[in-house]
């Protein structure tokens, strides 16, 4: 989600631009989300569907079809729903509600058994959204598990969005929030509209929420007003303009899926077998197959053009535009870590940088915008949508990361095995250092093999990479491309894949060279990067030592 500074209402320097609507981001981010979410899974002891209705015309009994009980009293669906326990949940309402917003809802009856708990869980951890009752036959404690279990098993799996909702009849929401809280670690308490109380943190939200006849206040929401309410929640926690391309990314692919499934038919394989079966290296066979649906993947966004409908020009002027219609303001520092003078910009001035990059500076007013200034605005923008300096840098480092990284630590599951490649950056000791061999050198290992490393030196002024260490302490590193500063290390393959391998991530997720010291798995550059940390290396080995006349030398013209 974006955030910047927020102000008093007497502030109007970062008035709307002209004729702006101020939820035109919100209609955005709720369409994109509407077309992501796809499944909702309900546990609920108390859920009941309601009973057909009557033919419209009396049928004559047949004497020879046995005319079934009556059910005795509290058996069945309710006959009359208004007359419902507090604790039941209409669940065809729910369900009709959710098809409505084209998401399919299954509601379970949680099984008490050990495997019907795991089941439970495991259908509820691929939901978009889990709903759940308090009350599952006890006063909570297996509500608690099954949440425990589901934020846990993200955690171990390096995170993800996840909305959960305790749906329930209890009364006291605050009781079952901070039931929750005790258990679980990370999330901090936060308030909702209409009373509705939740648990939060960056990308997940736990909702608590009363059964009932709609309320603005008590925190109570019936059964056919909940979808849409459930969907503006999942709006808030994933609202902003990359995580909205990757909502839209991700809802395209999973619409052409099939399509795609259609294209890589069975039919292939012949054709596949002789590819690999002409190879030298016949595994390489292996990443050409994932290569063939990757750019597939690739296509399909390219040709639905995500980026131009949910990161243009119109997607940013709307979402500043709410922004400021939320009461917060932008602010640009006129130099490097100046954040006490910072100048606040409206929402037109900001504009001018989106449309014409450093040099819209000359068009802002109070803004330093000579050439010089425009050369370092880079360092200056980190007010723009923070509160403060420490926060706006934090942003950035964490985006270089992305830009970046291919894999990071942080990210993957507990049982990860990281593989030695090129790209690779490790730690040993207080040493940073950046793998540079050849991918093609890192498969089928017979024995001990050298790999190369290239030296990496924190650097806060001049750095090629952000890296966050396994203490999750961020580190700007720079290359030294020294071709003397490139070292050797002997490893052992693993036997079973014949590559080098780390520890799993929850052991130590380091590589253990021949001579016993540990290298600390950090993180995988991606492809391009990597390359071009060797292409500097190569250059500095390709230089020419030359004697010649030294007033030519002067006077010969140097490369940029």
């Amino acid at each position: 989600m974006i955030h910047a500074l927020r102000h008093g209402d007497t502030n109007k320097r970062g008035q709307l631009m002209d004729g702006a609507d101020p939820k035109a981001f919100q209609s955005m981010s709720k369409g994109v989300a509407e077309r992501f979410l796809q499944t909702v899974v309900v546990l609920d002891d108390g859920a009941y569907m309601r009973p057909t209705e009557a033919p419209p015309a009396v049928v004559e009994p047949d004497e020879n079809v046995a005319i079934p009980e009556e059910p005795e009293e509290g058996e069945g669906a309710p006959a009359n729903p208004a007359a419902t326990p507090i604790n039941a949940l209409d669940a065809q309402t729910l369900i009709t509600g959710f098809a409505k917003l084209g998401l399919v809802c299954a509601v379970l009856g949680p099984h008490l058994d050990e495997d019907g708990f795991e089941a439970t869980v495991r259908a509820s951890r691929r939901a978009d959204i889990v709903i759940l009752d308090w009350q599952l036959g006890d006063h909570g404690e297996r509500a608690k598990d099954i949440i425990q279990k589901i934020i846990n098993d993200d955690a171990a799996e390096g995170g993800r969005v996840r909305m959960i909702v305790v749906y329930t009849a209890s009364l006291d929401l605050e009781t079952a929030r901070s039931a929750v809280a005790r258990d679980i670690t990370g999330f901090e308490a936060i308030g909702r509209p209409g009373g509705v109380l939740a648990l939060g943190t960056r990308q997940s939200r736990i909702l608590f929420i009363s059964k009932g006849k709609t309320s603005e206040i008590g925190g109570r929401i019936e059964e056919e007003q909940l979808p849409t309410r459930l969907v503006e929640e999942f709006v808030e926690i994933t609202k902003g303009l990359l995580s909205n391309v990757s909502l839209g990314s991700i809802a395209a692919i999973r619409k052409e899926t099939h399509r795609m499934l259609a294209r890589f038919h069975r039919g292939l394989d012949a054709a596949f077998l002789t590819h690999r079966m002409l190879l030298v290296s016949p595994e390489d066979a292996e990443a050409y197959a994932v290569d063939l649906v990757t750019a597939e993947f690739i296509a399909t966004l390219q040709g639905k053009r995500i980026g131009s409908v949910y990161a243009d020009r119109d997607a940013i002027q709307a979402a500043l535009n709410e922004i400021h219609g939320n009461g917060e303001e932008f602010r640009i520092m006129v130099a490097k870590n100046a954040a006490a003078n910072a100048k606040t910009v409206s929402v037109e001035n900001l504009m001018k940088l989106v449309d014409s990059g450093p040099a819209g500076l000359e068009d802002i007013p109070d803004i330093p915008s000579g050439k010089s200034q425009q050369d370092k605005l880079h360092q200056r923008l980190y007010l723009v949508l923070s509160s403060d300096l420490e926060k706006g840098m934090a942003a950035h480092h964490e985006f270089a990361r992305v830009s970046a990284h291919a894999r990071e630590r942080a990210l993957v599951g507990m049982d990860y095995r990281a593989r030695l490649d090129l790209g690779s950056i490790v730690r040993s000791g207080e040493e940073y250092l950046v793998c540079i061999q050849p991918t093609c050198d890192t498969l089928r290992l017979q024995g001990a093999t050298q790999f190369l490393f290239a030296v990496l030196t924190k650097s806060e002024e001049e750095f090629d990479v952000v890296v966050q260490d396994e203490r999750r302490v961020e580190n700007r590193l720079k290359l030294n491309s020294k071709s003397s500063e490139v070292r050797a290390v002997a490893f052992e393959p693993d036997g079973a894949t014949a590559t080098v391998l780390s520890s799993p991530r929850n052991e130590e997720g380091a590589f253990t060279c021949v001579a016993g010291q540990g290298y600390v798995w950090l993180c995988d550059l991606k492809a391009s990067f990597a390359q071009r940390f060797v292409h500097r290396i190569a250059t500095d080995l390709s230089r020419i030592g030359l004697e010649e006349f030294e007033w030519q030398r002067r006077h010969a013209p140097r490369s940029q």
